[in-house]
């Protein structure tokens, strides 16, 4: 009798650890199937350019212009990457409600310089792939800044770091899917050109690369992180024309954004053949 009580008392603890377990790794169910995707671009502060007079004197654009260009034109090649698996929306392109509303997405986060998490690897369960949640590593003790012996002592921390969202007010979400019927969220959250200069002898030369990065982060509806972190290309030191950037590299990031989404099942349309638009030319070319 006490050996079966023992038996069950057992039983009982494993499952209260295995139920801890499961809070403490909150994972994604990759399985739901979503159906739209929101794209909401960079604000105007956040854009940081160490070319911005080699910019604006070869495409003569001021830099409202030029920021104004990038935030339009990476919506526009997000959206005509993103149409090949969802149906897709932009705040910065719709009606002026949509303006508002993108205004109210600004206010509604805030922003923080985070640690590049690594990509959360897929397990399955039933058959069904199921999507490890992001998890930060805590800094130990030692590595952060305290007082020793009545001095100052800080540890340099070369981590990679990105810019990141982070929602404040949690009614902002389900607002926007009750209105648009998104539940899939991109921010951009940050844009930066910057320089290579590691290779003094390429230097010299003005035979560097110049590095186009976009800070990101991915929501699903109920507010999860899906994917964060940045995407990046390089071009060359002597291409400095806004409208060669976004026509060139603008797809390169684009397409490596296409790849942080939940693929579906079945994509929305057929890869292979290219897509009649409205107005009669092709997409996703």
């Amino acid at each position: 009798m006490l050996k079966s009580r023992i038996i069950i008392l057992l039983i009982v603890i494993i499952c209260v650890l295995k139920s801890a377990v499961a809070q403490d790794t909150t994972k994604l169910d990759t399985s739901y199937r979503y159906k739209k995707v929101m794209i909401i671009p960079f604000e105007e502060q956040m854009y940081i350019c160490q070319i911005q007079n080699m910019l604006a004197n070869e495409s003569r654009m001021n830099t409202s212009q030029i920021i104004r260009n990038f935030r339009y034109n990476i919506a526009s090649s997000m959206q005509t990457e993103f149409l090949y698996l969802y149906s897709t929306t932009s705040l910065i392109h719709l009606v002026e409600d949509s303006l508002k509303d993108l205004h109210r997405v600004y206010g509604s986060i805030s922003r923080t310089y985070d640690p590049i998490p690594e990509e959360p690897k897929e397990e399955k369960k039933n058959g069904l792939p199921i999507l490890k949640k992001f998890e930060h590593k805590k800094k130990e003790d030692n590595e952060k800044t305290h007082i020793q012996n009545g001095q100052i002592v800080s540890h340099y921390d070369n981590t990679p770091r990105f810019m990141n969202a982070v929602i404040k007010d949690k009614k902002l979400l389900p607002y926007l899917y009750k209105k648009y019927g998104t539940d899939l969220f991109v921010f951009i959250n940050e844009m930066d050109i910057e320089n290579d200069l590691s290779d003094p002898y390429k230097v010299a030369e003005n035979n560097y690369l110049r590095i186009l990065k976009f800070h990101y982060t991915i929501y699903n509806v109920k507010g999860q992180i899906v994917s964060m972190g940045v995407v990046s290309t390089t071009f060359p030191s002597t291409e400095n024309n806004v409208a060669n950037i976004v026509k060139n590299y603008f797809p390169l990031i684009t397409k490596q954004l296409a790849a942080k989404l939940p693929q579906p099942r079945v994509p929305r349309v057929n890869t292979t053949a290219p897509i009649e638009s409205k107005t009669g030319g092709v997409l996703g070319k």
